[in-house]
């Protein structure tokens, strides 16, 4: 998944350079850099051995997917060039909340597990299974942190409004 963050930044950058407007090639650096595959490879540097398998495990594998998914709606945005920051990143905790809701009704209810396991082989549902409730829990920090900048973006926007003076009066509202 990361040489697919990289590839999406790539094309953000194409897309960004065309328009002459770099603004959200920040947000793609940060989603590029939070990729879990870095880890690994900070790992072999700092550590200086090579890990015994290039598997990162069901939750970093979650999480890059996310991650990458992330970066192709941030891709999107781009290209479409007409949605907000601010707006993004609302549908961005929208859509992490949700997932977190179907996870854990599916879960409670065990329909996800029943049908992965009624329609492939064991060990795909077992993989495909590990990987959303693994991934799920790592999300949940960005959910954390998405949902804290959200409402600290609406905080300021109130208090900008409050404090703009009235067309009317001229005054403070």
């Amino acid at each position: 998944m990361a040489a697919a963050a990289v590839a999406v930044v790539v094309a953000a950058l194409v897309v960004a350079w065309r328009r002459r407007t770099f603004s959200w090639l920040a947000v793609c650096i940060v989603l590029l850099l939070l990729q879990p595959a870095w880890r690994l490879a900070w790992g072999e540097i700092i550590n200086g051995s090579r890990a015994a398998s290039s598997d990162c495990g069901f939750g970093n594998r979650g999480e890059s997917i996310f991650l990458a998914a992330t970066l192709g709606a941030v891709l999107v945005m781009l290209i479409r060039g007409d949605v907000s920051k601010r707006l993004f990143l609302l549908r961005l905790t929208v859509v992490c909340w949700i997932i977190h809701v179907l996870v854990f009704l599916l879960g409670i209810s065990q329909g996800l597990s029943s049908f992965l396991f009624a329609v492939f082989s064991a060990d795909v549902a077992t993989q495909t299974l590990g990987t959303i409730e693994a991934g799920a829990g790592r999300i949940s920090r960005y959910t954390i942190v998405l949902t804290v900048c959200c409402a600290f973006l609406y905080i300021l926007e109130r208090r900008r409004r409050r404090v703009q003076p009235s067309p009317v009066t001229g005054g403070i509202r």
